[in-house]
C-alpha cells in the first residue's frame, strides 16, 4: 500500500502527495476516507492507526484525534469522513457514527455495528447508508 493521499488537478496532474507509512503524525496505514472543510483544511480517515488527521491545503500536518477503542471520540477501524454545513466532523467505523467539532471535540457517538457513510444536511436529518442491511436510514437529529 501506498498509505498516501494524492491531489491531481482538473488535467489529471498530480500537484500534492500527503503522508508515508507510519504512525507518527502525518503518516498513514490504510487511508480510507478524505473530507474537506469550508477553510480549506484536509481530514483524512487513517484506518489502521485508528484516528483522524487533519493537514492544511499545501499538505502540512495539524493534528490528530483518535485511537483504538470503544469509548467515546476513539475508533475500531474507521471507513468514512464527511464535513456538514455547519462545519463539524462525522466519522463511521464498525461500531459507530461520530461527530466532531474541527478540533476533534467528540460531540455525539451513535452506537452501529456497521460500517456505512454519513451526512447530515442543513435542516437536521441524517442520512446512514448502511452496507450490511443494503439500506439508508434517515435520522430527525434533536438539538
Amino acid at each position: 500500500y501506498n498509505c498516501n493521499v494524492k491531489k491531481y488537478n482538473k488535467n489529471g496532474t498530480l500537484e500534492l502527495v500527503i503522508g508515508s507509512p507510519g504512525t507518527e503524525d502525518g503518516k498513514f496505514d490504510r487511508p480510507q476516507g478524505v473530507a474537506l472543510d469550508g477553510n480549506g483544511f484536509v481530514y483524512v480517515v487513517d484506518q489502521w492507526n485508528h484516528r483522524v488527521q487533519k493537514f492544511t491545503a499545501n499538505g502540512d500536518f495539524v493534528s490528530m484525534w483518535g485511537q483504538r477503542g470503544k469509548e467515546m471520540g476513539n475508533f475500531e477501524l474507521p471507513v468514512f469522513i464527511d464535513v456538514d454545513s455547519n462545519g463539524y466532523i462525522w466519522v463511521t467505523d464498525q461500531l459507530s457514527i461520530q461527530k466532531f467539532t474541527p478540533n476533534g471535540n467528540c460531540v455525539l457517538r451513535l452506537n452501529y455495528n456497521i460500517f456505512g457513510g454519513v451526512v447530515e444536511t442543513s435542516n437536521g436529518l441524517m442520512y446512514y447508508c448502511d452496507i450490511t442491511n443494503h439500506k439508508i436510514n434517515i435520522y430527525k437529529l434533536l438539538p
